[in-house]
């Protein structure tokens, strides 16, 4: 598996070093059969979903099944599945989110906010990608939150399944579509065919 270097922790992913004193992680991969390219713009789209179950998206419509034009140009501090800003980006390669409180208490749910973080992170050549998620929180100490963790923990573990296996689909899908695409005129290259010289028939008298 390979790692990015942190800030000053050693080799790590980034959302380590973003979330102090973590004490949950969860790391998740999947092979993908679509080139790095194509599965990036797929992770851009977690501006808009978590790409997960319906409950832990948007809670009211389905996640995009197509690429929506423009989410591909991420910046810094943009919301991320709703409740996480991005936090950092190496376009092409990878993308860290950490859950946001503001955000949360917009939804109502800050009294469950615990420090959290993802790295997505993007290896791969022409033609396939390994793509590897890891996960950080920091639950608070107190019967309430050991509770919580309790719960959380496994939930965690399908939601993240759900949307690296959602994404690797339509990465996937998206990757075969562009094989099987018939090549325009405009892309083939143009060759000069000599034609052999026409014999001289012969004319019997």
């Amino acid at each position: 598996m390979r790692l990015l270097r942190g800030k000053g922790k050693g080799d790590s992913f980034w959302c380590d070093a973003l979330i102090e004193d973590a004490n949950v992680a969860r790391v998740r991969s999947e092979d993908i059969a679509a080139p790095p390219k194509i599965v990036y713009r797929w992770l851009c789209q977690l501006r808009v979903s978590a790409y997960s179950y319906g409950w832990a998206d948007s809670g009211v419509y389905r996640s995009p099944r197509e690429l929506m034009p423009g989410l591909d140009r991420l910046q810094l501090g943009q919301t991320m599945m709703g409740v996480y800003e991005l936090a950092h980006l190496v376009p092409g390669r990878e993308l860290t989110v950490r859950l946001d409180r503001g955000r949360m208490a917009e939804r109502g749910l800050e009294r469950w906010h615990a420090p959290a973080a993802t790295t997505y992170l993007l290896t791969g050549g022409a033609t396939s990608s390994r793509l590897v998620a890891k996960s950080v929180t920091a639950f608070p100490g107190g019967f309430r939150w050991r509770m919580v963790r309790w719960i959380v923990r496994p939930v965690d573990r399908l939601v993240l399944k759900r949307q690296l296996r959602t994404l690797k689909r339509m990465a996937e899908r998206d990757w075969a579509r562009e094989r099987e695409r018939p090549v325009a005129s405009e892309d083939v290259p143009l060759a000069v065919v000599a034609l052999p010289a026409r014999k001289r028939e012969s004319v019997a008298n």
